[in-house]
């Protein structure tokens, strides 16, 4: 759109005036105020005027305050994780409460008074440390078996290795239940189970040195 013209009702002399002028200008020569004729289109519609370039680039411009927009799957991948992340977290505090329960408990029957239930015969301590030592046992062929699960190559070193499979549990698994009883299991019964491989570990040393010796 161009300049608009203008004619002075008094003196009758024309002057042009910027299209986003509104309201009245004053005549050059007689000072007499002008009126600014709405811009009409056609059809009969005022037509709005476009703003002058510094409003539009203000309004172009964001503002500050406007909150920014969030994919809603991403925001729904968010909440995902953050109920991943607390349950974790009750998941980790609970085993922890199970292994301070259990290992307390383990603790006292193998180094106190044994297994004392009233309206039970008493267990002797030699039995609870078989069945310390049993229950060890099959946690550890359950840490074999998951860390046969877990990939062939962890399953081969927990063959092989002695003890990886503790190693495995405790450091690499996730299953955070059982990490906190077998922990209880050691606390308790840790030392009858060196005793056991140290006692395993000596008879096999002599069967293959008396093998070595007679072949």
């Amino acid at each position: 759109m161009a300049d608009l013209t203008l004619t002075c009702s008094v003196c009758k002399k024309t002057m042009t005036a910027s299209e986003y002028v509104s309201g009245t200008v004053k005549c050059a020569s007689c000072g007499k105020d002008i009126p600014i004729p709405m811009q009409k289109h056609s059809s009969g519609l005022t037509l709005k005027k476009d703003p002058p370039p510094e409003e539009k680039s203000a309004a172009a411009a964001p503002s500050a305050s406007a909150a920014p927009l969030i994919d809603p799957h991403k925001a729904s991948y968010i909440k995902e994780d953050q109920r991943k992340v607390r349950m974790a977290t009750l998941l980790k505090s609970l085993s922890w409460a199970v292994f301070l329960l259990l290992g307390m408990a383990l603790y006292y029957i193998r180094y106190h008074n044994g297994l004392q239930i009233v309206g039970l015969p008493n267990i002797p301590l030699a039995d609870l440390k078989q069945y310390g030592l049993i229950a060890i046992g099959v946690a550890y062929l359950i840490c074999v078996i998951m860390a046969v699960k877990d990939g062939m190559f962890t399953g081969l070193l927990a063959i092989i290795v002695p003890l990886y499979p503790f190693y495995h549990l405790f450091l690499v698994s996730s299953a955070v239940f059982l990490r906190a009883i077998v922990a209880a299991l050691l606390l308790g019964f840790g030392l009858d189970f060196l005793l056991f491989l140290q006692t395993m570990g000596s008879e096999w040393g002599s069967k293959i040195h008396y093998w070595i010796g007679n072949v």
